[in-house]
């Protein structure tokens, strides 16, 4: 029987455990060369156990990676449209279908350095590094998933916000650059033309 093209349930739980057990892999941020091996190294050991799941699909673990990237930004906007509805209108989404299954809540928790800790009545938050049987109260989850997809947002903004600043000025330093290297270039001219005028004088 030929595998499937997609993600198995299962598979997508193995993942979401996977990054809960490495919150520093889940939020993609890799600057130095000694952080990209190790993400690297991290990726292909779950791409192995992901791939173990027979009902599931075959992934490299460079598509596994892109997998969880395209997922995080999917459920980003998802987010994002549920907080925009919330602010003007002062209800959520569900009357209009738009809420996060349980599965999106995890990944945001995880985004913001949290685990959702799922039981038969009610999901559950609590700090990445708490034992899972230390449960926040159930009447607490509700305003906490709400204020920690309100906290990635916001980080999420800040950083395309700094980024576009960082492009602005990567131009200008582009621009200043540019206008340096015209105005060698025309003094190169001019003294090449005084040089040849010298020549011609003599």
């Amino acid at each position: 029987m030929p595998r499937s093209t997609v993600p198995s349930r299962v598979q997508v739980d193995m993942l979401l455990e996977c990054l809960e057990e490495r919150p520093w892999l889940a939020t993609g941020h890799a600057r130095t060369s000694h952080a990209r091996d190790r993400v690297r190294a991290a990726w292909r050991e779950i791409a192995i156990q992901l791939n173990s799941d027979e009902n599931g699909c075959i992934k490299s673990w460079q598509q596994w990676s892109k997998y969880w990237k395209d997922k995080k930004s999917a459920v980003k906007k998802k987010a994002s449209q549920i907080r925009t509805g919330i602010q003007t209108t002062g209800v959520d989404g569900e009357e209009e279908g738009l809420v996060l299954s349980t599965v999106e809540e995890r990944m945001v928790a995880l985004m913001v350095g949290r685990r959702l800790v799922t039981d038969r009545k009610k999901p559950n938050i609590v700090p990445i590094e708490q034992n899972s049987n230390q449960q926040t109260p159930p009447s607490e989850n509700d305003s906490q998933l709400a204020s920690l997809a309100e906290r990635f947002i916001a980080v999420e903004e800040k950083r395309l916000e700094n980024d576009r600043l960082v492009m602005q000025n990567q131009q200008k330093m582009l621009e200043i650059f540019l206008a340096t290297s015209e105005a060698w270039t025309r003094q190169a001219q001019a003294i090449q033309e005084l040089c040849a005028a010298i020549k011609r004088e003599s």
